[in-house]
């Protein structure tokens, strides 16, 4: 029941785990020159409202309990809760245990995916987290800055013994949060998949992609689906796990003026994207979502297709495998789909297929 507003850290679990205690008579035996652990294991942070604050909840120790807070601001830079912590987790090979993130809300304008761990982390425990009434991930985030010793933004010599007549400097406010990437960790089941890339080995930026799917959600949809508020996230890896195809087609309804978006098919049973323009992200041109889910099934049509690529392609490359996210980058809606193809992928002279049955 606590309100925390303005603070460049709400409630920061074993603050001094990766800070430089040098200066205070630390009784602990150091693990490294100036770092001792911290000892606040097993805290709960439960029930409290954050506003505006740059760090809402920082878990830098283990089997920390976060739950039912409510973060708001209005600054994309800031993070809802951030696990993880450095020195310890480089050093001893101990990164932060058995945390558990739940039913926890955020509102922070400008960032989707607010919950983030650095420096690693094992057993994490994280459900039922929402960010503008949607349910989200955990992903990678950007390490916080730390001053030179604990609690210390930075060091000023006192030539005399004179305490020079200086402000302490404020540590930099971290970056706006980059998107998570696309995954999809318990998807649909997906049926009549096909991969096609054509005009390999020709001119460079020729290539052609095209992509078809039919999913299986589990209904009813909730939340319904809606790319004009979401987009749709779309991957291609090859057999080495790299990333052939990495594609945000972001929401937004079409606009006629920079000719793209998404419209609503005349049928009211699924959308369109189009993208006339040269720097279509990833050369996604078009992407029609078609929701047949109304027949109970919860099947949905997918089609994504690029143009303007080139796409290296050999025998050690296969099989590929793909993913198509209704609900990115997480998809926790279970509203995404991945397909290896095994061997199932076809490549022939200027042309790559890839299907399932």
């Amino acid at each position: 029941g606590n309100g925390f507003e303005g603070e460049e850290n709400g409630v920061w679990i074993a603050s001094r785990m990766g800070e430089n205690t040098s200066p205070m008579n630390c009784t602990d035996v150091p693990y490294a020159p100036g770092y001792v652990l911290d000892h606040a294991d097993d805290n709960v942070v439960r029930g409290n409202e954050f506003h505006d604050t740059v760090y809402g909840v920082r878990i830098e120790d283990d089997r920390a309990t976060v739950e039912g807070n409510r973060f708001v601001s209005d600054d994309p830079r800031h993070v809802a809760v951030l696990v993880g912590t450095p020195i310890r987790t480089s050093i001893l090979g101990l990164p932060v245990l058995d945390a558990r993130i739940a039913e926890n809300r955020a509102e922070i304008a400008g960032s989707r995916n607010p919950y983030r761990w650095i420096h690693d982390h094992v057993g994490t425990e994280f459900e039922d987290n929402g960010s503008f009434g949607r349910p989200v991930g955990l992903c990678e985030g950007v390490p916080a800055a730390r001053g030179p010793f604990v609690m210390t933004t930075g060091v000023v010599p006192a030539p005399g013994g004179v305490p020079p007549d200086v402000e302490q400097p404020p540590l930099p406010h971290p970056e706006p949060l980059g998107p998570c990437p696309t995954v999809c960790e318990t998807g649909a089941v997906v049926s009549k998949v096909r991969l096609i890339v054509r005009r390999l080995g020709g001119s460079r930026g020729d290539d052609r992609l095209t992509y078809r799917a039919r999913l299986a959600l589990a209904g009813p949809l909730v939340p319904e689906l809606d790319p004009v508020e979401t987009g749709v996230g779309f991957v291609v890896e090859n057999a080495l796990g790299e990333r052939v195809v990495d594609v945000s087609i972001p929401g937004g309804a079409y606009d006629a003026g920079r000719k793209e978006g998404w419209k609503r098919l005349r049928s009211r049973s699924g959308w369109r994207y189009t993208n006339r323009n040269a720097d279509a992200p990833g050369g996604v041109y078009d992407v029609l979502v078609h929701d047949l889910s109304h027949r109970g099934d919860g099947s949905v049509r997918v089609r994504v297709r690029a143009r303007g690529g080139t796409y290296t392609v050999s025998p050690a490359d296969l099989p590929w495998a793909a993913t198509v996210s209704l609900d990115p980058p997480t998809a926790e809606t279970g509203q995404c789909a991945r397909v290896s193809f095994e061997d199932d992928c076809r490549l022939k002279p200027g042309r790559l297929v890839c299907r399932t049955r």
